[in-house]
């Protein structure tokens, strides 16, 4: 089965991690498990897109740029972050983030909350960063960074399910 490697950017790192970070793990990773990847990426997205019929929102200042902002819309099992830039007419929103703690919202392939890691590894393979109870899967991109999946854990099983979207 031919594999493709999947590659991060030295600036995506340098700026997505902290200085005390764990090492990013470089992996060769199937054609399948890359779709599996850009599937579940698609599924946040979706997910991000949908809200709460009453949720709680918040705005402030970008640390990048103050005068641009991020929206917060957190719900009860879901959170999603927009970055609103105010220099278009109307202003562009990007969708930056999602966390998924519901254990009735269903994914592709299998995957929600409450899944055991061994099952996340079967399917996915070794993550790309384990820090703590937190493991990561980049998604690979055609630009210069990569978005990720993100899984953490309460007692081995999968209590949020989280997307990092890269943009610039």
């Amino acid at each position: 089965m031919l594999t493709r490697r999947l590659v991060i950017t030295l600036a995506a790192i340098i700026c997505s991690l902290p200085a005390n970070a764990a090492e990013v793990v470089f992996i060769e990773r199937s054609d399948n498990v890359i779709s599996m990847l850009e599937t579940l990426e698609l599924a946040g997205r979706s997910i991000g897109s949908e809200h709460c019929m009453s949720p709680k929102v918040s705005q402030k200042k970008a640390d990048d740029n103050p005068n641009n902002l991020v929206e917060t819309v957190v719900c009860p099992k879901l959170e999603v972050g927009t970055y609103i830039t105010t220099h278009t007419n109307p202003p562009t929103r990007i969708l930056s983030w999602v966390y998924l703690r519901d254990p009735q919202q269903k994914l592709p392939h299998g995957f929600k909350v409450g899944v055991i890691r061994a099952f996340i590894e079967s399917k996915l393979g070794k993550p790309n960063l384990e820090e703590g109870n937190l493991i990561t899967y980049y998604v690979p991109s055609e630009g210069p960074g990569d978005s990720g999946v993100h899984f953490r854990f309460k007692k081995n099983q999968v209590d949020q399910i989280s997307w990092g979207f890269f943009f610039e």
